[in-house]
């Protein structure tokens, strides 16, 4: 017989691709560009393709504001390519 606590407390750390510190990282980029529009399920979820566009979404957000290094920092923990922030930062 299993013990229903000791299964329960582990579910939510259960996900094998979980990178907590990566999700941190994110966390703190969206709370210092005071992000307040995020879509987490496709930030946390493991459909790359909604990974991928709703960061950059969330870039597009910084870049509005000007948040030139948070959007790269962002850009450079997520793991997508950020080139058209620097191109951007350049042409103001």
């Amino acid at each position: 017989m299993t013990d229903v606590w000791s299964t329960s407390i582990y579910e939510p750390f259960s996900l094998a691709d979980a990178d907590f510190r990566k999700q941190s990282q994110m966390l703190a980029c969206l709370d210092e560009a005071k992000i307040q529009t995020v879509n987490f399920t496709a930030l946390l979820g493991q459909n790359h393709e909604q990974f991928v566009s709703e960061c950059q979404t969330i870039i597009g957000q910084m870049l509005d504001n000007s948040l030139y290094d948070i959007s790269r920092r962002f850009a450079k923990v997520c793991g997508v390519i950020a080139d058209h922030v620097t191109v951007k930062q350049v042409c103001i």
